[in-house]
């Protein structure tokens, strides 16, 4: 169990902890009601989608433009901070 919090506090520092990408949550919400039709909309597991929202994952920025162009906006409108992504 401790490895598990270990884990998870490295995964938090090393992707900006626990900060929510509100412009992403946002707009997923505004076009798609809930992130879970806007997995299913995109083709992607919810939990990733959750994990993206939460920054606890990146995304590469081909995934961004296909995130971005399915909320109907550009990739720097919902992903301002990320300059460069990690599948």
């Amino acid at each position: 169990m401790q490895h598990r919090r270990y884990r998870y506090t490295f995964t938090n520092a090393l992707y900006g902890g626990n900060k929510m990408n509100k412009k992403l949550k946002a707009k997923i919400v505004l076009e798609f009601g809930t992130q879970e039709d806007f997995a299913q909309a995109i083709d992607e597991r919810s939990t990733v989608v959750s994990n993206v929202v939460r920054n606890r994952r990146k995304i590469s920025p081909h995934k961004q433009l296909e995130w971005a162009s399915a909320l109907k906006c550009q990739p720097v409108d919902i992903f301002p901070r990320e300059t460069e992504g990690c599948a």
